[in-house]
């Protein structure tokens, strides 16, 4: 389950990909962007990989969900091993890429998921797109440092035939400063409640699958909650950005 939220420490790791998340953290959109167009033509796998969150999430850049599946499947291409879910999960949603459970399952197996082949290639693929969609809905609607990186992961239990969902363990999750006159301090959020209800929207949302080709079977699926790149969102609502033929551009308003 190392999968949800690896890439975080991965790209931390790389020097390229680090200037561009502490770029955002910052909430300097300007130097994250040129960081990225700087290292398009580096066959930089991470780098490629946080150029596709941000086109994905519109961070720093025009939300662009078709292209954002581009760039997840060059990062997959340059060997960078978690794109596959973002990019597998692209394609069940049919962004970016011609709709296909069964070729969502393909890729999203190559990521990691359901490497013993109890699901089919459907199934695996209708579950990991599910996942993908419940995993960037948190993201994008999770208070600012709700979830405490490397506080654990977030992983369910989904069954793709019948829709049952159970969580399995909870992210850590922040806590709000004591009101006046106690020292307790309430969790920012209830995990529990917010995973179930983006996992209910994401089932809601993806393309309705074939029942007569689901498994009955469950699997585990890892949620990726963390929000690396959240600060990012501050800058969503002014943002003109827009992905030109590979690279991300911020237009001038």
């Amino acid at each position: 389950m190392a999968l949800a939220g690896a890439w975080t420490t991965q790209v931390m790791a790389n020097s390229a990909a680090q200037s561009i998340v502490s770029a955002i953290r910052r909430g300097d959109c300007d130097k994250a962007i040129k960081a990225v167009n700087d290292s398009m033509n580096a066959k930089d796998a991470q780098v490629d990989f946080v150029a596709g969150r941000m086109v994905d999430e519109g961070v720093c850049v025009r939300e662009d969900s078709a292209s954002a599946a581009d760039y997840y499947k060059r990062s997959l291409e340059l060997g960078e091993r978690n794109s596959a879910l973002d990019y597998g999960a692209k394609i069940g949603l049919g962004e970016g890429a011609k709709q296909s459970y069964e070729q969502a399952g393909e890729v999203c197996r190559t990521g990691g998921l359901d490497v013993g082949g109890q699901l089919s290639s459907y199934s695996l693929g209708y579950a990991c797109t599910v996942r993908g969609l419940a995993g960037k809905l948190m993201r994008e609607n999770f208070l600012k440092g709700a979830v405490i990186p490397g506080g654990g992961s977030a992983v369910v239990s989904f069954n793709p035939a019948d829709g049952t969902m159970h969580i399995r363990s909870l992210p850590r999750v922040g806590r709000s400063d004591a009101e006046i006159g106690s020292n307790l301090r309430r969790p920012v959020m209830d995990a529990r409640v917010e995973i179930e209800k983006y996992w209910q929207q994401a089932l809601a949302q993806v393309p309705k699958p074939d029942p007569s080709r689901l498994d009955h079977k469950s699997i585990d699926l890892p949620l990726d909650v963390e929000m690396t790149i959240e600060n990012g969102r501050d800058a969503r609502a002014t943002s003109t950005g827009t992905l030109l033929q590979g690279e991300i551009v911020r237009e001038n308003r």
